[in-house]
């Protein structure tokens, strides 16, 4: 129902061009697009602090839905570069590929400045957080929405390796979200009918 399986490994992606041939294939695999959030249980309009705050909150199932071999690190990761601070909003590790994973999310649409952000922060992490034992830093971008040719630009540009993916609360498209009533307005339909089944003379 979820279609996992044409969601996996199809994120807009730079890791074949700078990952080696079999860790590339492996990251691509640990992508999906887009992710389904629905568990966070919150709408379009939640602050990105406040999704961040729900995926901590419902950490078991967000890291499921993220793939297997995913742990969380921290959230606001502060970065402390010479005096300037930064702070990354999800850091992971990825077990089965040994490296470290900077996830920014964007409750808006994609901008090749969002992406030289994540290049920033995935060169920092690399730098002043990873060991020499570990395999190169990727990042990952979750947007509500993206251009395609924006993203391919962006990653061509980028100089560390990145993902870009979309992710969604709902799983119904937005006009059909639009015809459907409210939560408040549902509440009220069930309350008056069962303030009219109390009303009415029993009859057993």
């Amino acid at each position: 129902m979820s279609q996992l399986k044409q969601r996996t490994g199809s994120a807009p992606t730079n890791f074949e061009r700078l990952l080696p041939a079999g860790d590339s294939e492996l990251m691509q695999q640990a992508t999906k697009d887009p992710y389904h959030l629905e568990f966070l249980g919150l709408d379009a309009m939640a602050a990105e602090r406040d999704i961040e705050q729900a995926m901590i909150d419902q950490l078991d199932r967000f890291l499921r839905e993220l793939g297997e071999g995913f742990a969380y690190v921290g959230r606001q990761w502060r970065l402390n570069v010479d005096g300037d601070e930064f702070f990354i909003d999800l850091l992971m590790f990825h077990a089965n590929t040994n490296r470290y994973v900077v996830i920014e999310l964007k409750n808006r649409k994609l901008t090749p400045a969002d992406i030289g952000q994540l290049n920033f922060y995935v060169a920092v992490v690399d730098d002043l957080i990873a060991s020499d034992h570990h395999n190169p830093t990727v990042g990952l971008l979750l947007c509500t929405s993206s251009n395609e040719s924006t993203v391919r630009y962006s990653l061509d540009a980028s100089t560390s390796p990145m993902a870009v993916s979309g992710y969604s609360y709902n799983e119904l498209p937005q006009d059909e979200q639009a015809a459907l009533p409210a939560d408040t307005d549902l509440l009220d339909v069930v309350a008056t009918a069962l303030n009219s089944t109390d009303d009415a003379p029993n009859t057993d």
